[in-house]
């Protein structure tokens, strides 16, 4: 963070530690070094390595100047890869290393910065349940219980109630990641720009309550297929993004867990619809051909007798 006064320890080859005063401009992330000129006054430095942990904790004692706010600390901290030639390398830029600064309230220990942490958490949630669950609920329903291989005459509304749960679930996880780290939209950009194009389809599909034309209408057929096709595009957009945020996201490992047990159930539950339909096709089709062979011949065709040749 440009000009950030910061406290630099880095272990030396004998495994001993350094501890250094700096301050980050704009030419250090490219590799110009540090400044001098850190303002407050530092005593005692020291650091620790933890080697079981893979952690270094600095120690210090920092003599603040009187015109600064001495009742707000804003905290910044990173871990970086090491020295190449005497130059630290710049740190990674994954979201766990946006998430590292935080603001410290001196008189009473409240510490800011929390929040946005469990917003994503409620972003993640939301997007797997809404986007990730319920959606392919509701495709699942359209397809198998419809007309072939179930007929059950409550399945529109059904498809609908799920999609629609969906649909508001999903955009309330998709406003909150709009909302979040805006700042790192170039960071993260593939996941931004991959979400805006599900709510974009997915609106267009929620359309289709006031859009979809009349059964008997020449141009259903065709609705039909794009319809279709816009759906599973969605779904499986969604399947890209929400391993792409939990990339990004890095939760406790039971969230990837879990979501993939959801996928390996709702697609057991399609293989077995599948099946079931194409056996149940097999059937009709086998029994109609059946059918046809217990038919009767038909009968010959009268023969034509030519008329008699007339006298010469």
């Amino acid at each position: 963070m440009v000009e950030s006064q910061v406290l630099i320890a880095h272990r030396n080859p004998d495994k001993s530690i350094n501890v250094s005063q700096a301050v980050l401009t704009d030419d250090t992330k490219h590799g110009c070094g540090f400044r001098s000129g850190f303002e407050p006054k530092v005593y005692n430095s020291s650091a620790n390595y933890f080697e079981d942990l893979g952690m270094m904790i600095i120690y210090s004692k920092l003599g603040i100047p009187q015109w600064c706010d001495s009742t707000r600390c804003s905290h910044v901290w990173q871990v970086g890869p090491g020295m190449i030639d005497g130059s630290f390398v710049r740190h990674a830029r994954k979201l766990q290393n946006f998430d590292s600064r935080e603001t410290i309230n001196m008189t009473n220990g409240h510490v800011s910065g929390r929040r946005v942490r469990a917003l994503r958490k409620a972003h993640g949630i939301l997007n797997i349940a809404g986007w990730g669950f319920l959606l392919p609920c509701g495709v699942i329903a359209a397809r198998y219980f419809t007309e072939f291989p179930f007929k059950y005459k409550y399945t529109w509304f059904v498809h609908i109630g799920l999609q629609i749960c969906g649909y508001t679930i999903g955009t309330a996880g998709w406003a909150i990641g709009l909302s979040l780290q805006s700042d790192h939209f170039r960071t993260f950009r593939a996941h931004r720009i991959i979400g805006i194009i599900i709510f974009g389809l997915a609106t267009l599909q929620m359309l289709a309550i006031f859009l979809k034309p009349n059964r008997d209408d020449k141009y259903r057929r065709y609705w039909n297929i794009y319809h279709h096709f816009v759906g599973y595009t969605v779904l499986s957009l969604v399947v890209i993004n929400i391993f792409k945020g939990l990339a990004i996201l890095q939760p406790p490992k039971s969230w990837k867990h879990t979501y993939i047990s959801l996928l390996t159930l709702l697609g057991s539950i399609v293989l077995l619809l599948e099946t079931i339909t194409w056996v149940k096709f097999g059937w009709i089709n086998s029994d109609f051909i059946s059918n046809l062979k217990k038919l009767p011949p038909p009968p010959p065709p009268p023969k034509m007798s030519l008329p008699p040749p007339a006298p010469e």
